[in-house]
């Protein structure tokens, strides 16, 4: 009897054991997963601050753009408005030269028409000279014929 509570005590503690050492296989077995999982999040971690670093650095970039865009948007801009400057003092320029221009054309018909009138003038002045030799010639003809008869009177009264 003491044999058999002896082997009882035995299988009693050999249970004991035996169930210790699933537990500590089941504690190992969860520690495992733990460590696993621990290292899938280290490394889904270490992934996601690669990926944080990366998107760092592209808006690091974008914002370096952003920042030469809105540079080259300021020099646009400034050029835009000296060419405005630039079209504008050309545009009154123009237009001070059409008026001048314009001023000019008339200055220069007038002087045309004027010639025209010293032309007509001139061949009016050609015709009236010619007419003025012809009535002088026959005003002469006419002394002379006066100075003959003369004469001849004189002569006649010798």
């Amino acid at each position: 009897m003491e044999q058999n509570l002896q082997y009882e005590i035995k299988q009693n503690e050999d249970q004991k054991q035996s169930r210790k050492v699933e537990q500590l296989q089941e504690c190992t077995h969860i520690l495992n997963q733990n460590f696993q999982q621990q290292q899938k999040i280290r490394f889904s971690l270490q992934d996601y601050d690669n990926e944080l670093t990366k998107i760092n650095r592209e808006k690091t970039e974008n914002q370096e753009s952003c920042n030469k865009i809105q540079q080259l948007s300021k020099q646009l801009y400034d050029q835009q408005k000296d060419l405005i400057h630039k079209i504008n003092n050309q545009q009154e320029q123009l237009a001070e030269q059409r008026i001048s221009a314009n001023k000019n054309s008339n200055e220069l018909d007038q002087l045309v028409y004027r010639n025209r009138d010293q032309k007509t003038n001139i061949r009016n002045l050609e015709d009236q000279k010619k007419e003025l030799e012809d009535y002088v010639k026959d005003l002469q003809g006419q002394i002379n014929l006066c100075t003959n008869e003369i004469s001849e009177i004189q002569q006649v009264r010798q």
